[in-house]
């Protein structure tokens, strides 16, 4: 059962959010080097992990609750060779982290999880881009190295500018009489 929210009554994204994590490691693991059972059991662990650590930490784990699954996606991604298909099991992994971190009921407010879904969306679209570049341009490691480089660099900005709107408009709102 989830944790109630205050006055609210149980959340029901913290499930769907940790199944999501969980079906996305183990979707990873199936693309990785290792032995299928480690792959599933490094998966498992490590959303059972952050699970737990969501769970018994109530308020006060924030965002450290996520270390053990991030820890998990983090070793099956660098386990998994470098094909078309293995990066986009490690981006769907990568979404479905930042969707459980959204969905946390003692980090959020309510309504984040939908408040989160524009950059949630934007990851996904340039998660797109990327496999679609991976898929159709000729394979040049360099040249595309610093393009990816580049659009990483300019998310980042994005993403930092969304979030703190008050580093673009430091002047305070004018008063009218």
């Amino acid at each position: 059962m989830a944790a109630p929210r205050a006055g609210r009554g149980p959340d029901p994204s913290d499930p769907l959010a940790t199944g999501l994590l969980g079906a996305a490691a183990i979707f990873l693991a199936l693309f990785t080097t290792l032995p299928l059972e480690l792959g599933v059991a490094i998966a498992l662990g490590g959303v059972l992990g952050a699970w737990a650590a969501r769970r018994l930490g109530g308020p006060d784990a924030g965002v450290a609750a996520g270390l053990p699954a991030l820890a998990a996606l983090g070793l099956l991604a660098v386990s998994a060779p470098t094909t078309a298909a293995a990066e986009l099991a490690a981006g769907i992994g990568a979404l479905a982290f930042l969707l459980w971190l959204a969905a946390a009921p003692s980090v959020r407010p309510a309504g984040a999880l939908w408040r989160a879904m524009p950059t949630i969306a934007l990851t996904a679209l340039i998660l797109v881009l990327a496999w679609a570049s991976e898929l159709l341009l000729p394979h040049a490691p360099a040249v595309l190295g610093y393009g990816g480089l580049l659009l990483v660099a300019v998310v980042l900005v994005v993403a930092i500018l969304v979030g703190r709107p008050d580093l673009i408009d430091r002047e305070p709102e004018g008063t009218t009489p």
